[in-house]
């Protein structure tokens, strides 16, 4: 399990310095223990219940809470109507030093609830390495004991995206 912080940012006229907030969450409004499922625009994949995800307040990097994301998470938050510009996607991801197991993180260019679907981006976290699945499958060691910037910058004019992980 590990927690996140997300939020996404928009890049006006590719200058990031102008960036203004288009959408942003860092789980603060709701309580510690709160499902997301059917709040906030969020929901479990394909709209089932069970692959929610809890509100916690073990680890925090705006206190008091982020995200848990277990071995049955598996959460959709859908956004509509960008279909030009130049984009960034960026997600603060804790990684506990007693982490075992894997996890992704993915963002879809199509998300239809139990229809189309399409992967832009698949990041595999698995035996301390970071796996970019999606985009060559390049990797990088993983972080752990602390809040770790995951960055894309997606370029919909020119159907580019770059995909950063602590910086690299």
């Amino acid at each position: 399990r590990f927690c996140i912080s997300l939020c996404l940012v928009a890049v006006i006229a590719l200058l990031p310095a102008a960036a203004s907030a288009q959408w942003f969450e860092d789980f603060d409004s709701y309580p510690a223990g709160s499902g997301l499922h059917g709040v906030g625009g969020w929901r479990g994949w394909n709209a089932d219940p069970a692959a929610d995800a809890y509100v916690s307040d073990l680890y925090s990097r705006s206190a008091p809470n982020s995200v848990e994301i277990t071995t049955t998470s598996d959460i959709v938050h859908s956004f509509n109507g960008y279909t030009s510009g130049v984009w960034e996607f960026v997600a603060w991801q804790y990684i506990p030093t007693d982490f075992t197991g894997e996890t992704y993180f993915i963002l879809l260019n199509t998300y239809v609830i139990n229809g189309d679907q399409n992967w832009s981006v698949q990041v595999h976290f698995t035996n301390g390495q970071v796996i970019t699945d999606s985009i060559g499958g390049e990797t990088l060691p993983w972080i752990t004991g602390e809040w770790v910037e995951i960055r894309v910058i997606i370029d919909l004019e020119l159907d580019t995206q770059v995909f950063m992980y602590g910086g690299d």
